[in-house]
């Protein structure tokens, strides 16, 4: 098969890169995509962007599996030819957490390579406090190769990030850069962008612990500072 590589597309990569994984058993012939989120926070996120973007880049229905006991959401779905894709476009089908890293097909264009790290901020970033009312933006990765191209692409884009490769984070710290993020880059996951809002209104992020399950995002996704 081939995949016009789109907007919606790499934000798709950026979301497989952070929590998804692209599975292949061949005792079962089971060509298998799966992204694992968290049910009590991630829930809304997964249910109004991932599932509506799988419909409209692949045409499948995918598949939603909730285990409260160990409180995690699976959104997954079936297929040979977008598996197979998957695989020829650069993701990998085995050890991805210490060497994915954003596709060079991506790489080629300015606004897919923003709405890759997109993806990738809504699944393993987030926004929180730093002290006071100053909030930063961090992300998480064990692949090192991801991590600096995260670095490099956001200082082509004007941000001063900060990067720990033996704590697998990056952060965003400058607060004008904050809202740049939110700006330039966006998010489509409710519950960092509730949190953004809730910083910019009252002045500190609140934690994941204070965050109000029954508080609901009902604009349009992705979300850009106006």
């Amino acid at each position: 098969m081939k995949a016009r590589i789109t907007p919606d597309l790499a934000e798709f990569i950026g979301i497989l890169i952070g929590d998804g994984s692209v599975n292949f058993y061949p005792h079962l012939r089971q060509y298998r995509v799966l992204i694992s989120s968290n049910l009590d926070t991630d829930h809304e996120y997964v249910t109004k962007r991932i599932v509506p973007l799988i419909k409209k880049l692949w045409g499948k229905n995918p598949g939603l599996h909730m285990r409260e006991n160990i409180t995690t959401i699976h959104c997954k779905f079936y297929s040979k030819p977008i598996v197979t894709w998957l695989i020829q476009f650069g993701f990998p089908l085995k050890d991805k957490i210490k060497n994915i890293d954003i596709p060079k097909r991506i790489l080629k264009k300015r606004n897919l390579i923003k709405n890759c790290i997109r993806g990738i901020f809504d699944t393993d970033g987030s926004i929180f406090k730093k002290y006071g009312s100053y909030a930063q933006i961090g992300f998480r990765a064990y692949s090192p190769y991801l991590l600096r191209s995260l670095a490099k692409y956001l200082r082509k884009f004007g941000f001063t990030p900060s990067i720990s490769e033996k704590e697998h984070y990056l952060f965003i710290h400058r607060q004008t850069e904050i809202k740049k993020f939110f700006k330039e880059i966006g998010s489509s996951n409710p519950k960092h962008i509730i949190r953004y809002l809730h910083w910019k209104r009252f002045g500190y992020v609140p934690r994941i612990s204070e965050f109000n399950k029954n508080r609901k995002y009902t604009n349009e996704l992705p979300f850009f500072v106006e």
